[in-house]
This record gives C-alpha cells, structure tokens and sequence, in this order.
C-alpha cells in the first residue's frame, strides 16, 4: 500500500469515486484496474442532467467540479463514471457463483448536448484472447472480466487475474458479496417503513427526496444529526431565543417549511423511541436500525463467509503488487443488513491486514456519513425473539463503551 493511504470505508457505494479521485490525481499513468468484489457489476451509466461529465479533463485541478462527478454518480454508477474521467479502463468483477468467466471489450459514449450516456459491447468471449481484446479496443472504451468466485480455484482463472492485475490496481469490496440468499434484508432499504403511516406524509416526500439514502449531504440527515448533536426536538418547540422570533417573522412558505422539518424531527424521535439508544452513528443509520429490527433475517453463515474469505485471499497473495488504494461499501440501505456488518468489515479488513499490512495496523478512514466500525460492534450482538428486542450482556457493555464516542 501506498504510505498514508488509508481503506475507505463508505455506506454509500457510490462514495467510492471520491477516493478513486484523490488516489488518481496522485497518479502519473493512467488509468487504473480495479478488482472489484461485489454482488452486482455496478455498470450503470450516470443518469443523465449532470454538466460535470463535459469537462471530464479538468477534474484533477478542480475540486469542485470533482465533487460534481461524485455527485451525479450512486452505487451502480460510479464505476462508468471513473471510465468516463479516464480514471478506470479495465474492472475486474469477482462475482458470487460458479459459471463460467466472461472476457468483454465495452464501448462508452457521451453526448455533450444531452449530458446522457450509452454503453455498447464489442467484444464478449468466455475465454480470455489477449489478441481480440487488443483488436477490439482500438475502438473501445474499457474491459469488463466477470469472474465467478468458484472459478477462482482453477489455475487458468487465477493466473489471468494475475495477468490482469499486473499493473496499477484498486481493491473495491462490496460487502454485499458475501451476503447470499435468505441473509439479505428482506426489502430495498427502509423507503417502504417510511411511506407508512408511522411518518407525515410531508415529512415521507422530503425523507425520499434524499438522492441517495446515505447521503450525509442530504439536508434531512445534516439537520437530524445537528438535532441530536445540540438539543432535542422538544427544546426547538420551546425555543424562545432571538432566533425563534426571527423565524417567526420569515415569510408563511418558511414557517411552513420550517414547522414541516419540525414534524420530521418529533416523527424520526418517535419511531425509534422503542429501540435502545444508538450513540455514534448518523441519522440515516439510525433509521437503518430500526428499520431492520422489524425484520429478523437470518444471520450469515460462518461458514460462507469463511470460504469467500479463503479465495479471496489466496488470489490477492498472488498478485505482483498490492493496490493503490482499498474502497469498502457496507451497503446498508438494501442488500447488507447493518446488523451483519460490523462482522463482515472486520473480517475483509483482517484478510487485507494480513495480505499486505503484517504487524500493522492499517490506517481506516469513513465517508461523510459513515460511522466508524467501533459504533457498530454492539448491533451484531443483537438477538430477536418473539419480535421483541434483546440485547446480550456483551452489546449492552459495548453501547456504555460508546457513550462518549465522538462522530467525526
């Protein structure tokens, strides 16, 4: 690893692109791979509207056009985003299941006018023919290689990875990976809890207006996290300061808006009333939470879990370098139950610790929105029975632990 090069821990998958940024500008050649580990492809182009994408060749010194292209992506986009940026131009998906490998050559377009894009395949082969490939990419974009993870034993499999991964490389790591089946939440994040009649229906437009559900940058979670940070729904009813009284003097449309946000906040509290006390995470996680302890899906399998571990680990110790840089996605608003995933990052930043760091700790650093892992420990010792909420002696220590736990 690059020194000072800290993992990337992110609840939004999308929040990838920002380290792939930073790690780019530092970058004489480009671009990059990426060995991406992950459920789903996340090929997707940009939704369409964002200017950011005209001025692609000047993101490296321009930080906010920088954050433009963040924006604009989300969790299946980001990858097409960084192709696009000439960040990326070859992704190799480690993917769950056993059937065979596919080797494509993708052509990526954009339209200047319309800000839109439209991605072609020129080439797909289920065996790796170094010689197509090159033939087909002088009018391609990128390579895209789907490797399924049972295929990663076969010898020719793992020495093409290798190949492939013979030059400047970023490790990406959905923990959706290693999510199968009946452990997956049971519904596409909380959207579903909160259209019901526990929220104002005001109150439902503005939580879904939220681009993308993690998004600390979203007005609701900022204000929500600001009101459990500074004082109580309660105290802002009775607030009588001077800055009540201006509020009071705003135009009819602002008091509504702002007795609409008040609603939200008296909402969010009460619904979670039920439920224990959540120190160091952020708002949307907190709503996360309680809306999986409604739904008790099974836990992971150990055993699952350990051989994914084992293959993945046996092909990064292969490889000729390690990475420039290590993004994780908990993906938490729909296909990795929060409960799981204080276990599932703690197991894939041991497989990289012991792949590359040895006795060193590594250097972790969490997206806006994204609380540290020490925040989560205590929800994996969470137990359901009966529908009701218990907690074993070792989650109730470790929320005292949190108590004064500071968020950056």
């Amino acid at each position: 690893m690059t020194a000072g090069q800290c993992i990337q821990v992110s609840n939004d998958h999308g929040d990838a692109l920002h380290k792939w940024l930073a790690v780019a500008r530092l970058k004489a050649s480009l671009p990059l791979a990426v060995l991406h580990v992950d459920a789903h492809n996340d090929l997707d182009v940009p939704a369409g509207g964002s200017k950011a994408w005209r001025h692609k060749l000047l993101w490296k010194h321009n930080a906010t056009l920088r954050q433009e292209m963040v924006s604009s992506v989300d969790l299946a986009s980001f990858q097409i985003g960084a192709v696009h940026a000439g960040i990326v131009d070859r992704i190799i998906w480690v993917r769950q299941g056993e059937s065979p490998c596919t080797h494509s050559v993708m052509n990526l377009s954009y339209n200047p006018v319309a800000s839109t894009f439209e991605d072609s395949v020129l080439l797909s082969n289920t065996e790796y023919d170094a010689a197509s490939e090159h033939d087909a990419w002088t009018s391609g974009s990128y390579a895209f290689h789907e490797i399924p993870e049972g295929m990663l034993g076969v010898p020719a499999v793992a020495r093409t990875v290798r190949h492939l991964l013979d030059r400047t490389y970023i490790l990406d790591v959905d923990l959706d990976f290693f999510v199968h089946s009946a452990a997956k939440p049971s519904r596409l994040g909380v959207s579903w809890a909160l259209a019901s009649s526990t929220f104002p229906s005001d109150c439902t437009e503005l939580l879904l207006s939220c681009r993308r559900w993690s998004d600390a940058r979203c007005t609701l979670w900022r204000d929500l996290d600001a009101v459990s940070s500074d004082h109580s729904p309660r105290d802002m009813e009775t607030d009588n300061s001077g800055e009540g009284s201006d509020r009071d003097a705003h135009s009819s449309g602002e008091a509504a808006e702002v007795q609409q946000w008040r609603s939200c906040i008296h909402a969010f509290e009460e619904w979670q009333r039920p439920f224990p006390p959540m120190p160091g995470l952020h708002a949307a996680e907190r709503s996360i939470v309680a809306d999986q302890m409604h739904q008790p899906t099974p836990l992971l399998d150990p055993g699952e879990i350990a051989r994914s571990i084992v293959r993945l680990e046996m092909l990064l110790r292969t490889l000729s370098s390690p990475p420039a840089a290590i993004t994780i996605a908990r993906s938490i608003d729909g296909f990795t139950r929060i409960f799981d995933v204080a276990a599932l990052e703690t197991e894939v930043i041991s497989m990289v610790t012991r792949v590359w760091y040895g006795a060193r700790t590594p250097c972790v650093s969490y997206s806006a929105g994204t609380a540290p892992l020490e925040a989560l420990q205590w929800l994996h010792s969470i137990d359901f029975s009966a529908s009701r909420l218990r907690m074993s002696d070792r989650a109730l220590h470790s929320l005292d632990a949190l108590q004064g736990l500071h968020v950056p």
